[in-house]
């Protein structure tokens, strides 16, 4: 049986594949969406700005299952997980957006905030080297 580091040394090595195959992929283009579905993730950010994270799951979820490739629906998924304190969907979502193509500041310090809730501190070393590489300038990191 693996050894908590080597698990972890393995998990951090799947999630800097993903980044890395994301930062190679070409950026997809903007998704064009239905205006009931732009509607809803208008109403869906309204909801996540009220602080009302469940409704905006609920408002996100089936978006993010028909509109797989869009980047910004994982992206607030993952706040909105994370704010329900579901660490677990808020890191998976994280992984779909950077898989989509927003390898972001926010999306990569959420997911830093993530491990080290899960108290895997070798994850987020390897998370705030990427960050200071995302997103230089920020002296946060």
């Amino acid at each position: 049986m693996p050894t908590t580091a080597t698990r972890r040394l393995a998990l951090a090595t799947v999630f800097l594949a993903t980044v890395f195959l994301a930062i190679i992929a070409p950026t997809a283009a903007a998704i064009d969406v239905t205006a009931e579905d732009a509607a809803s993730l208008k109403a869906a950010q309204a909801a996540y700005d009220s602080a009302r994270y469940a409704d905006a799951v609920n408002l996100l979820a089936p978006l993010a299952a028909k509109y797989p490739v869009e980047p910004d629906i994982p992206r607030m998924l993952t706040h909105a997980y994370f704010e329900l304190g579901d660490y677990d969907r808020a890191r998976q979502s994280a992984l779909a957006a950077i898989a989509a193509g927003r390898l972001s500041a926010d999306v990569l310090g959420r997911i830093a905030q993530i491990d080290q809730h899960r108290h895997d501190h070798v994850a987020v070393l390897n998370v705030v080297r990427l960050l200071t590489v995302v997103d230089p300038e920020n002296r946060q990191w």
